[in-house]
C-alpha cells in the first residue's frame, strides 16, 4: 500500500514540475509574441508612390522580423524584390533596393496605421504615402 501511495505522490510532483515547466514556456512565449505586436513597423502595407513611373506609383509592402532581423519585401505588378540594408531606429526604416538596375534608397517613418516617407534615385526623389493592411 504505501508503494502505490509514494508511486502516486511521485506521480503528481512529476506532473506539477513539468506543468510549471510548461506553463513558464508559454508564458515565455506569450512575452515574445507580445513584444512582436508591439512592434508598430510589422505587417503589410498599401502605399502610393509620387513622382515616379506609373508602372512603381503603388505597390505591397511586407515587414517581417525572423530571428531578430527586420526584412523588408516591396511586391511590384512586375514581382517581389527584397530590399538591402534594412536599418530600423524606433518608428523609422530605412532601405535600399535596386529597380531596374538603379539603386532606390528609402526612409519611411510609421505611426500607428499610416506610413509616409521619401526616396531618392539618381533621376530624382519621390514622396510615399501608405496604410497598414488590414
Amino acid at each position: 500500500m504505501k508503494l502505490v501511495k509514494v508511486s502516486a505522490l511521485l506521480f503528481v510532483l512529476i506532473v506539477m514540475v513539468n506543468a510549471n515547466t510548461l506553463y513558464a514556456a508559454s508564458e515565455n512565449e506569450i512575452n515574445n509574441i507580445e513584444i512582436e505586436f508591439k512592434d508598430q513597423i510589422l505587417g503589410t502595407w498599401d502605399y502610393d508612390v509620387t513622382g515616379v513611373d506609373p508602372a512603381y506609383a503603388k505597390g505591397v509592402m511586407h515587414v517581417v522580423k525572423q530571428k531578430g532581423e527586420y526584412t523588408v519585401n516591396i511586391e511590384l505588378p512586375s514581382g517581389t524584390i527584397t530590399a538591402k540594408n534594412v536599418v530600423v531606429k524606433g518608428n523609422e526604416v530605412t532601405f535600399a533596393l535596386y529597380v531596374e538596375n538603379i539603386l532606390v534608397s528609402v526612409n519611411i517613418v510609421i505611426n500607428g496605421d499610416v506610413l509616409t516617407g521619401s526616396g531618392n534615385t539618381n533621376q530624382g526623389s519621390f514622396t510615399m504615402t501608405g496604410s497598414r493592411r488590414k
